[in-house]
Protein backbone atom coordinates (compact mmCIF):
# COMPACT_ATOMS: atom_id res chain seq x y z
CA UNK A 1 0.00 0.00 0.00
CA UNK A 2 1.20 3.59 -1.06
CA UNK A 3 0.50 5.16 2.67
CA UNK A 4 1.21 8.94 3.55
CA UNK A 5 1.09 11.07 6.73
CA UNK A 6 -0.52 14.79 5.51
CA UNK A 7 -1.66 17.67 7.40
CA UNK A 8 -5.18 18.21 8.97
CA UNK A 9 -7.25 21.16 9.61
CA UNK A 10 -8.47 19.41 12.56
CA UNK A 11 -7.42 16.97 15.36
CA UNK A 12 -8.68 14.71 18.26
CA UNK A 13 -6.79 13.81 21.07
CA UNK A 14 -8.25 10.61 23.37
CA UNK A 15 -6.99 10.51 27.11
CA UNK A 16 -8.08 7.51 28.92
CA UNK A 17 -7.17 8.31 32.10
CA UNK A 18 -8.86 5.84 34.18
CA UNK A 19 -11.78 4.76 36.47
CA UNK A 20 -13.89 4.63 33.28
CA UNK A 21 -13.09 8.22 32.14
CA UNK A 22 -11.57 9.69 29.17
CA UNK A 23 -11.31 13.03 27.91
CA UNK A 24 -11.44 14.22 24.37
CA UNK A 25 -9.72 16.94 23.08
CA UNK A 26 -10.91 18.29 19.77
CA UNK A 27 -9.15 21.51 18.09
CA UNK A 28 -10.25 23.79 15.40
CA UNK A 29 -8.36 26.44 14.06
CA UNK A 30 -6.45 26.38 17.44
CA UNK A 31 -9.03 26.42 19.54
CA UNK A 32 -9.10 23.49 22.07
CA UNK A 33 -12.79 22.10 23.42
CA UNK A 34 -12.33 19.13 25.72
CA UNK A 35 -15.57 16.89 26.18
CA UNK A 36 -15.46 14.22 28.81
CA UNK A 37 -16.73 10.63 28.89
CA UNK A 38 -17.50 8.18 31.20
CA UNK A 39 -17.85 4.19 31.14
CA UNK A 40 -20.20 4.72 33.51
CA UNK A 41 -23.00 4.89 30.91
CA UNK A 42 -24.06 3.33 27.67
CA UNK A 43 -23.86 5.13 25.50
CA UNK A 44 -20.26 6.21 26.85
CA UNK A 45 -17.31 5.41 24.21
CA UNK A 46 -15.77 6.27 21.98
CA UNK A 47 -17.53 4.09 19.19
CA UNK A 48 -20.02 6.42 19.05
CA UNK A 49 -17.80 9.13 17.47
CA UNK A 50 -16.37 5.80 15.22
CA UNK A 51 -19.80 4.89 13.99
CA UNK A 52 -21.18 8.60 13.18
CA UNK A 53 -17.96 9.07 11.15
CA UNK A 54 -18.18 5.86 9.53
CA UNK A 55 -21.63 6.30 8.62
CA UNK A 56 -21.39 9.07 6.71
CA UNK A 57 -20.25 7.44 3.70
CA UNK A 58 -22.37 6.85 1.07
CA UNK A 59 -21.01 3.37 0.60
CA UNK A 60 -20.80 2.34 3.92
CA UNK A 61 -23.75 4.23 5.94
CA UNK A 62 -25.67 0.33 6.27
CA UNK A 63 -22.70 -1.30 7.80
CA UNK A 64 -24.77 -1.97 10.84
CA UNK A 65 -23.22 0.65 13.34
CA UNK A 66 -24.03 1.04 17.27
CA UNK A 67 -27.72 1.00 18.07
CA UNK A 68 -26.69 4.45 19.88
CA UNK A 69 -25.99 6.23 16.93
CA UNK A 70 -29.01 7.99 14.67
CA UNK A 71 -27.73 7.29 10.94
CA UNK A 72 -31.03 9.12 8.63
CA UNK A 73 -30.62 7.75 4.95
CA UNK A 74 -32.24 9.55 2.37
CA UNK A 75 -34.44 7.58 -0.49
CA UNK A 76 -31.72 7.08 -3.17
CA UNK A 77 -30.02 5.73 -0.33
CA UNK A 78 -27.29 8.67 0.47
CA UNK A 79 -26.28 9.69 4.24
CA UNK A 80 -27.36 13.11 5.24
CA UNK A 81 -27.20 13.21 9.04
CA UNK A 82 -25.40 11.04 12.41
CA UNK A 83 -25.90 12.12 15.52
CA UNK A 84 -25.03 10.64 19.13
CA UNK A 85 -24.65 11.72 22.83
CA UNK A 86 -21.96 11.22 25.04
CA UNK A 87 -23.20 11.70 28.61
CA UNK A 88 -20.05 13.35 31.42
CA UNK A 89 -21.84 12.79 34.42
CA UNK A 90 -23.27 16.38 34.95
CA UNK A 91 -22.46 17.29 31.21
CA UNK A 92 -23.66 16.24 28.37
CA UNK A 93 -22.68 16.90 24.32
CA UNK A 94 -24.83 15.80 21.40
CA UNK A 95 -23.02 15.72 18.22
CA UNK A 96 -24.79 16.47 14.78
CA UNK A 97 -22.76 15.84 11.41
CA UNK A 98 -25.06 16.65 8.26
CA UNK A 99 -23.94 16.52 4.61
CA UNK A 100 -24.80 16.78 1.41
CA UNK A 101 -27.65 14.41 -0.38
CA UNK A 102 -25.32 12.94 -2.82
CA UNK A 103 -22.98 9.63 -3.77
CA UNK A 104 -19.48 11.96 -3.56
CA UNK A 105 -17.83 10.75 -0.80
CA UNK A 106 -15.04 13.56 -0.12
CA UNK A 107 -18.15 16.61 0.88
CA UNK A 108 -17.67 18.91 3.28
CA UNK A 109 -19.59 18.04 6.08
CA UNK A 110 -21.07 20.45 8.96
CA UNK A 111 -20.24 19.44 12.41
CA UNK A 112 -22.69 21.01 15.46
CA UNK A 113 -21.66 20.09 19.00
CA UNK A 114 -24.25 20.65 21.84
CA UNK A 115 -22.83 20.99 25.59
CA UNK A 116 -25.61 20.67 28.38
CA UNK A 117 -25.00 21.44 32.47
CA UNK A 118 -27.85 20.12 33.75
CA UNK A 119 -31.26 19.20 32.79
CA UNK A 120 -33.11 23.44 32.38
CA UNK A 121 -29.50 24.34 30.70
CA UNK A 122 -30.29 24.83 27.14
CA UNK A 123 -27.04 24.82 26.32
CA UNK A 124 -24.06 25.98 24.22
CA UNK A 125 -23.24 25.33 20.68
CA UNK A 126 -20.23 25.06 19.06
CA UNK A 127 -19.92 24.71 14.95
CA UNK A 128 -17.91 24.07 11.68
CA UNK A 129 -17.27 22.60 8.19
CA UNK A 130 -14.30 20.37 7.58
CA UNK A 131 -13.94 17.97 4.35
CA UNK A 132 -15.16 14.52 4.84
CA UNK A 133 -11.41 12.51 4.67
CA UNK A 134 -10.18 15.36 6.52
CA UNK A 135 -12.84 14.58 9.53
CA UNK A 136 -11.61 10.82 9.05
CA UNK A 137 -7.82 11.53 9.02
CA UNK A 138 -8.61 13.34 12.07
CA UNK A 139 -10.04 10.98 14.34
CA UNK A 140 -8.27 7.61 13.03
CA UNK A 141 -5.02 9.88 13.98
CA UNK A 142 -6.50 9.98 17.43
CA UNK A 143 -7.46 6.79 17.86
CA UNK A 144 -4.31 4.87 16.45
CA UNK A 145 -1.82 7.37 18.70
CA UNK A 146 -3.66 6.35 22.08
CA UNK A 147 -4.16 2.58 21.07
CA UNK A 148 -0.09 2.93 20.54
CA UNK A 149 0.45 4.34 23.60
CA UNK A 150 -2.35 2.33 26.17
CA UNK A 151 -2.71 -0.61 24.12
CA UNK A 152 -5.78 -2.60 22.97
CA UNK A 153 -6.09 -4.22 27.26
CA UNK A 154 -4.49 -1.44 28.63
CA UNK A 155 -6.97 1.27 27.19
CA UNK A 156 -10.42 -1.40 27.78
CA UNK A 157 -9.32 -1.48 31.00
CA UNK A 158 -8.49 2.40 31.89
CA UNK A 159 -12.59 2.61 30.05
CA UNK A 160 -14.09 -0.04 32.01
CA UNK A 161 -14.09 -2.47 29.34
CA UNK A 162 -15.63 -0.14 26.22
CA UNK A 163 -13.36 -1.90 24.00
CA UNK A 164 -12.50 -0.23 20.51
CA UNK A 165 -13.82 -1.27 17.74
CA UNK A 166 -11.12 -2.32 15.44
CA UNK A 167 -13.62 -2.42 12.27
CA UNK A 168 -14.35 0.69 12.46
CA UNK A 169 -11.25 2.14 13.10
CA UNK A 170 -9.84 0.25 10.04
CA UNK A 171 -12.48 2.32 7.63
CA UNK A 172 -11.95 5.19 8.97
CA UNK A 173 -8.00 4.91 8.28
CA UNK A 174 -9.07 3.65 4.60
CA UNK A 175 -11.33 6.60 3.91
CA UNK A 176 -8.99 9.08 5.61
CA UNK A 177 -5.47 7.58 3.12
CA UNK A 178 -7.37 6.76 -0.08
CA UNK A 179 -6.61 2.60 1.05
CA UNK A 180 -10.33 1.57 0.11
CA UNK A 181 -8.73 -1.47 -1.13
CA UNK A 182 -8.46 -2.92 2.07
CA UNK A 183 -11.60 -2.88 2.40
CA UNK A 184 -12.61 -5.27 -0.55
CA UNK A 185 -14.73 -8.27 0.37
CA UNK A 186 -13.87 -11.55 -1.91
CA UNK A 187 -16.70 -13.90 -1.68
CA UNK A 188 -15.66 -17.66 -1.06
CA UNK A 189 -18.56 -19.09 -2.63
CA UNK A 190 -21.93 -20.28 -1.28
CA UNK A 191 -21.33 -22.05 2.71
CA UNK A 192 -17.64 -20.95 2.65
CA UNK A 193 -17.99 -16.95 3.56
CA UNK A 194 -16.34 -13.96 2.78
CA UNK A 195 -12.34 -12.66 3.26
CA UNK A 196 -10.40 -9.81 3.26
CA UNK A 197 -6.46 -9.91 3.68
CA UNK A 198 -5.62 -9.85 7.44
CA UNK A 199 -2.24 -8.60 6.73
CA UNK A 200 -3.09 -4.97 5.05
CA UNK A 201 -5.49 -4.58 7.23
CA UNK A 202 -3.27 -4.91 10.16
CA UNK A 203 -0.63 -2.92 7.95
CA UNK A 204 -2.86 -0.39 7.77
CA UNK A 205 -4.32 -0.42 11.38
CA UNK A 206 -0.27 0.27 12.82
CA UNK A 207 0.01 3.28 10.70
CA UNK A 208 1.31 6.00 11.77
CA UNK A 209 -1.03 9.21 10.85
Amino acid sequence: MNLHKRECPISFRFVPYGWGWEDVYLTVEGTTELFVVTGTHVPGSVDELFSAVAGLHPRYCNCGYLFSVYVDIDDNGNPVETKFWWDGEGVESEWTFSRPPTADVDVPIEVKITEKHGETDTGESASFSVAYKDLCYAVAKGMTEVMKKHGLFGYGNAVWNHDLNLRLLLMLKAFALDAEDVLKVEDLGRGNGERTDFKKELELILFDM
